[in-house]
């Protein structure tokens, strides 16, 4: 008699413990994770740093029109959203100019790339991004002189007013998402990026044709 309630004891325990295992399973599963660009890793925590939530906002201009009021009063936008069960963080700047001497650019308007090839306008699903960047990094000129490291890009972002929010969603996840893998492969800091949350599309000028034989 006791060799059979030692057995169910046994039987009962494993049972268990087996519940115990597959509820860490599933706990690890939903739990969200964060992805954050470099430049948010160095200021979180900075006075200066005011976080909009994407959720709070119509589209992309009224985004724009409330990063530009931030910048003017001398402090940094910052940005926050969710999907996929993943908190995404960045900064960005409202039209940012400048000089951007060793960068490598990217282009995007809506959810598209755009980029001039043979001289001609072309347009390319922005889920075509990784392709894009692996393009940049394999050529050499695009690193850094004697470093193993990517020219920062300057990624030029504008999305018209007739998309909703979720597209603006959508364009930052696949940066972010994108930017986050590279580096985690090569090291932190191999492939940096600034976004500029640009107002009108960034104007696409093509390059001069080839000179003649």
């Amino acid at each position: 008699m006791k060799k059979c309630y030692f057995i169910i004891f046994c039987l009962l325990l494993c049972i268990g413990c087996s519940n115990l295992d597959n509820q860490s399973e599933e706990e690890n599963i939903s739990l969200p994770r964060t992805i954050k660009s470099t430049y948010f890793k160095t200021i979180e925590g900075d006075e200066k740093l005011k976080i909009l939530s994407l959720d709070d906002f119509k589209n992309f201009k009224d985004l724009v029109s409330e990063m530009t009021k931030i910048v003017h009063r001398g402090e940094i936008a910052g940005i926050l959203f969710k999907a996929n069960n993943t908190e995404y963080k960045l900064t960005g700047y409202p039209n940012a100019g400048g000089c951007y001497f060793r960068r490598t650019f990217i282009d995007i308007e809506n959810d598209s790339l755009v980029s001039f090839e043979n001289g001609e306008l072309k347009e390319k699903s922005i889920h075509y991004l990784r392709n894009e960047l692996e393009s940049i990094m394999s050529k050499p000129y695009n690193f850094v002189y004697k470093q193993n490291k990517v020219k920062s890009a300057v990624i030029f972002l504008h999305i018209d007013d007739r998309y909703d929010i979720e597209m603006t969603k959508v364009v930052l996840k696949e940066i972010l998402d994108n930017f986050n893998e590279i580096n985690k492969a090569n090291g932190e800091g191999f492939y940096e990026y600034f976004i500029s949350f640009n107002s009108f599309p960034f104007p696409r000028i093509p390059p001069p044709p080839p000179l003649p034989n």
